[in-house]
């Protein structure tokens, strides 16, 4: 008896051990052997995909895919922050002197725009664009000694400054002070000369160009395949006009999604002076798109100006009123290991949620059908409550920002949870996987187990 006992002792002692240097192998696992992820309570995922929660953060906000890993806007604290799976375990380790994570940089009051370029890193607080020298090439490192890249960005009101940069351009949203403004100089998307930034910066008021006028809070943006920027905004609360029904906020006006092209840089896409319909009354209703007069302004720029599109630019899509979309991004890797190769360049919107309709309605991933880079059909959804409603007690995720990693997972920052979601396409032809509540496990952990049970029965019996 002492024998067996000190022979299931051993084999007790070499099956942890074992397991945990399975834990510790390749993410990406060859044919043959099988992994788990441990799901997102509560979340709705198309059939294939599985939710779960990546990393914890503070306030997550704008989100940028470097070589070295996801870097995130953490809002609270001001910094900006590396999370990298070094392990290959599909999450962040927790503890937050991790080296899975590593503060790159703080600066004062960054809180929602990063993006990386050509061997630099940009972000942004409501009044500044900082720009540090970054090699993802390297062994990454905190950053230091920040360009000042834009300055003088009007403070007050929507307070996000998104960010895209090429090889030709640094893009920058400014959203409006307040909910219907008297012209549109608070709410445009412009861009300034990368190469040739002023030793003090650009002002931004008086430098650059307008690349988009009439763009109400355009917290979205993003590229798609060929180098068009898309974007998404975030409309006018409280709409009433008495000859559409009166009180017609709950549907309307609907959220704008954009494709500016570059042969209509500068130009204007419609607020303060204009909205678009998403559901109107019967007898009022002209169709999703249309576009209308807001009610300050209609004596000026009544409807008939507004639907003429020699004034007014028309949107790509319209998304549900108070939807919210703080962010979209396109499925360009659809060959990866976690995506679906059904849903190549289709346009993937994050809605942060409502605040005044009811029911709420957001709080959400969707998916735009695209073809031939131009939206197809309805929004799905992706990401969303499994619930009746779009939030509950049981539902705190705000959807910021998403963003396609190298395997085609899918990142989404989420402030209000302090989560980083990730949505993975579990596809079998790669790989074998699986989506349980017990967190990740490999093929040869669950072989182990069931050895050990056994070998523990047979000596014990």
């Amino acid at each position: 008896m002492q024998f067996k006992l000190h022979a299931l002792y051993f084999m007790l002692l070499w099956s942890c051990a074992f397991l945990v240097l399975a834990r510790a192998q390749e993410f990406v696992l060859p044919k043959g052997q099988c992994v788990s992820f441990k799901s997102l309570p509560y979340a709705k995922v198309p059939e294939g995909y599985c939710a779960s929660v990546y990393a914890t953060a503070t306030s997550p906000r704008g989100a940028f895919v470097s070589r070295h890993g996801l870097i995130v806007v953490e809002r609270t604290p001001s910094r900006l922050t590396l999370f990298r799976d070094l392990n290959s375990d599909g999450v962040i380790d927790t503890d937050p002197n991790s080296s899975e994570r590593l503060i790159l940089a703080t600066a004062s009051g960054l809180n929602h725009g990063v993006y990386g370029h050509n061997g630099y890193l940009y972000a942004s607080s409501s009044s500044t664009v900082w720009r540090w020298s970054y090699d993802d090439t390297a062994e990454p490192k905190a950053l230091s000694n920040p360009l000042v890249a834009i300055k003088g960005i009007p403070n007050g009101g929507h307070t996000t400054r998104t960010l895209l940069v090429d090889d030709t351009w640094i893009y920058v949203t400014v959203g409006s002070r307040n909910n219907t403004d008297f012209d549109s100089s608070r709410s445009r998307v412009k861009r300034f000369r990368v190469n040739s930034i002023p030793n003090d910066g650009y002002d931004f008021v008086n430098g650059g160009e307008v690349f988009a006028d009439g763009v109400r809070n355009e917290v979205g943006l993003t590229f798609d395949r060929h180098g068009v920027v898309w974007g998404v905004m975030n409309n006018i609360d409280n709409l009433n006009r008495a000859d559409l029904g009166g009180d017609i906020h709950n549907d309307n006006p609907g959220e704008d999604v954009h494709k500016f092209v570059e042969d209509q840089a500068g130009s204007f896409w419609g607020y303060p002076y204009c909205w678009s319909e998403f559901l109107l009354p019967p007898q009022y209703a002209k169709g999703k798109g249309y576009k209308w007069a807001t009610p300050n302004t209609m004596a000026t720029y009544p409807d008939s100006w507004c639907t003429n599109t020699t004034n007014v630019q028309r949107s790509a899509a319209v998304l549900p009123a108070h939807s919210a979309p703080l962010g979209i991004s396109f499925n360009k890797n659809a060959n990866g290991v976690f995506s679906s190769p059904h849903y190549a360049d289709h346009a993937f919107v994050a809605y942060h949620g409502s605040w005044n309709r009811s029911p709420p309605t957001g709080y959400k991933v969707v998916r735009l059908p695209m073809k031939d880079g131009n939206v197809e059909g309805e929004e799905e959804d992706f990401l969303a409550y499994s619930g009746t409603d779009a939030k509950s007690a049981n539902w705190t995720v705000r959807p910021v920002n998403a963003v396609f990693g190298p395997n085609g997972e899918l990142f989404v920052t989420s402030d209000s949870s302090n989560q980083i979601i990730v949505v993975r396409y579990l596809n079998q032809d790669q790989g074998c996987f699986s989506c349980t509540n017990s967190g990740v496990m490999h093929q040869a952990s669950l072989w182990l187990m069931a050895v050990l049970i056994l070998a523990v029965t047979v000596m014990l019996g």
